[in-house]
């Protein structure tokens, strides 16, 4: 039978449906906008998935569209394209990325762009942790002796894809460099996939977070540095 399109108006071919004595149109809407519906449907799941993953709304609008190629940068972008695109594809990437340069080098750019092709992947439950806010987080449950939050602030289970920002950002005491070692354990032990990004070289994490931290990061990540000619926040980049 012949339908109108709700939302186009145009007239188009569809099954026709009885119900008792009443005969309706099997789909109210034609091909080409139930199409339009579904991937905008599919957007506003995926841009929910991304607000859930944590990352603060300064960075929201990060992406690989808006990432501002300087000299320095390009060979890092490449890389999380392309590990982006094997996580598209569902596939689970071996390694992650230790994005490392000076401050303002796109690093948490390019890593908050990943989190967001990530949600497009609805068993793809990712999470991003700054790790001065995450460790100062504890210490505040800690000071407020609630063990079972802290429990639950230290290992964040379930998650396949983990950013962790600003790596080393601060010279931890025993006690935090205990909170990333499980963390970090954690995630090598589950073969999730894990993103870091940090202004040091792996070999000066050695010094700032020990060498048992460092050691399964470079199990876990691919080193990648960042080396831009200028500041990349100067054009609004992290």
């Amino acid at each position: 039978m012949k339908a109108t399109c709700l939302c186009c108006e145009r007239t188009f071919e569809t099954v026709e449906v009885k119900v008792l004595h009443f005969t309706f149109p099997g789909s109210r809407y034609c091909d080409v906008c139930r199409e339009a519906e579904e991937v905008e449907q599919a957007q506003s799941q995926a841009a929910a998935r991304f607000v859930r993953t944590g990352v603060p709304l300064a960075y929201r609008d990060c992406s690989f569209a808006t990432f501002e190629r300087v000299p320095g940068t390009g060979d890092a972008l490449a890389q999380a394209m392309s590990l982006s695109k094997e996580v598209r594809q569902g596939r689970r990437p071996s390694r992650g990325l230790l994005l490392h340069g000076p401050p303002g080098a796109g690093k948490t750019h390019l890593a908050i762009a990943i989190l967001r092709e990530a949600a497009y992947m609805q068993e793809s439950a990712s999470l991003f942790i700054n790790v001065p806010t995450w460790l100062q987080r504890l210490r505040d449950l800690r000071a407020q002796q609630l063990d079972g939050e802290e429990l639950q602030w230290t290992f964040p289970r379930g998650y396949r894809i983990v950013v962790l920002d600003d790596l080393g950002n601060e010279k931890p005491d025993d006690w935090s460099r205990g909170r990333l070692y499980s963390l970090i354990n954690e995630r090598e032990s589950s073969r999730s996939l894990t993103i870091v990004t940090t202004n040091l070289t792996l070999g000066e994490l050695d010094d700032r977070v020990g060498k048992p931290i460092a050691s399964r990061l470079r199990r876990l990540c691919q080193e990648v540095r960042l080396t831009p000619t200028n500041d990349y926040r100067a054009l609004g980049a992290a």
